[in-house]
C-alpha cells in the first residue's frame, strides 16, 4: 500500500513537471507579448477542395484552390467569423471557415507534412495499422496531411485527419519535415 501511495506521488509530481515546463511567466509591466511566439494556422479540411476568393464573399472571385490538407497562415483569427483571412501565395485571400481547421503553433515548431503522391486514385486512411481495417479517409493525389508518428519502418504512417486521426501506408505518402513558417511559405 504504501508502495502504491509512493508510485502515485512519483507520478503526480513528474505530471506536474511535465505541465509547467520551462515557460516563463513575462514580468509584470514588460511589453513582451506571448502571442507574437505564436503564429495561426489553418488546415484545410472538410472537403477534398475548397475555393480560395478575393473577398469575404461567396461570390467574390475564385483565387485558387486548395486540396484538403493544404496549410495557410490565418491573419486576425477570430472564431466568430464566417470568413478567414489568409495568405496564400503571398497575397491576402479569404476561406470560408467552415473548411478550415483552425490553431496555434509555436513559431520555430518542427512539422511533418505528409503529401499523397505514387498514384492516380484514392488512397485510404485506415483506422489501424492494417488494410483490412476500416477506412476513415479517401485521400486524393497532393492532399496533404500532418504526421503524428512515423512508423515508415512498419510501412506506415500514422497522421492527423478532420476526424481525429488514422494511420496511411508509407509508400503514398512523400514527407517533410520543417518550421511551421517555412512549411507556409
Amino acid at each position: 500500500m504504501k508502495r502504491s501511495m509512493l508510485l502515485l506521488c512519483i507520478l503526480c509530481l513528474l505530471l506536474i513537471c511535465a505541465a509547467c515546463g520551462n515557460n516563463e511567466a513575462a514580468e509584470p509591466g514588460s511589453d513582451t507579448d506571448p502571442s507574437a511566439e505564436e503564429i495561426t494556422v489553418g488546415v484545410v479540411c472538410h472537403a477534398a477542395l475548397v475555393n480560395v476568393r478575393l473577398e469575404p464573399d461567396a461570390d467574390s472571385r475564385i483565387i485558387s484552390t486548395a486540396l484538403r490538407g493544404m496549410m495557410f497562415q490565418v491573419l486576425d483569427y477570430n472564431e466568430e467569423d464566417e470568413w478567414h483571412r489568409i495568405i496564400c501565395g503571398g497575397d491576402t485571400a479569404y476561406i470560408n471557415g467552415a473548411y478550415l481547421s483552425v490553431t496555434k503553433w509555436e513559431k520555430g515548431s518542427s512539422v511533418t507534412i505528409g503529401t499523397v503522391y505514387g498514384t492516380d486514385g484514392v488512397v485510404s486512411v485506415f483506422a489501424e495499422k492494417n488494410t483490412g481495417s476500416a477506412q476513415v479517409i479517401g485521400a486524393l493525389k497532393g492532399e496533404q496531411f500532418l504526421v503524428t508518428q512515423n512508423l515508415s519502418d512498419q510501412g506506415w504512417y500514422k497522421v492527423s485527419t478532420p476526424d481525429g486521426g488514422g494511420y496511411i501506408r508509407a509508400e503514398y505518402l512523400r514527407t517533410k519535415t520543417d518550421s511551421i513558417e517555412n512549411l507556409l511559405s
